[in-house]
């Protein structure tokens, strides 16, 4: 909430931005539960996982999307490239090398990685549209920070004690 704040909730860009600020929340929340259901899944091929996964989340979206957007116009050559490239490669792709990870490193790996997200954002917002840093980034990214640290002394503890990380 640091980051995205609460104050102002729904003035600057009117009711839409209230739900855009809950909707980051809620994504949170669903990345977790991702995780650890991946996480729990009995062992399949992660490429078969993966598929299944984006196939059903497809399913559920797709009438979503038409209701509230309908139809959409056919785009050009280099429109369908982009499409393309973004479905095989910028979700398909990372979404094997996610389940990959998940199940090597487990969903506390992946959420570590995941917290970064927000702060990373907020810094190439600010290196390259110019935005102007808000001072709770600082504070969020000390939390950040504090909780990863927090996290990994806990797994090099258990490491050092036992000699193998924690299945989560």
């Amino acid at each position: 909430m640091l980051l995205i704040g609460t104050s102002g909730l729904g003035v600057a860009e009117g009711p839409v931005e209230t739900l855009a600020r809950f909707a980051c929340v809620g994504a949170a929340f669903c990345y977790a539960c991702g995780s650890i259901a991946t996480r729990q899944c009995p062992p399949i091929n992660e490429l078969a996982l993966s598929t299944g996964s984006l196939i059903l989340a497809a399913v559920f979206l797709l009438p979503i999307a038409l209701l509230i957007e309908g139809l959409p116009k056919l785009p050009s050559l280099p429109g369908l490239l982009a499409i393309g490239y973004l479905g095989l490669v910028s979700t398909a792709l990372a979404f094997i090398i996610k389940v990959a990870l998940i199940r090597s490193a487990g969903p506390s790996f992946m959420t570590l990685t995941n917290y970064q997200v927000p702060v990373w954002s907020v810094l190439a917002g600010s290196l390259f549209l110019g935005e102007t840093l808000p001072a709770t980034l600082f504070v969020a990214l000390a939390l950040i920070l504090l909780g990863v640290a927090i996290i990994q002394a806990g797994v090099l503890r258990h490491i050092f004690s036992r000699g193998q990380p924690p299945k989560v």
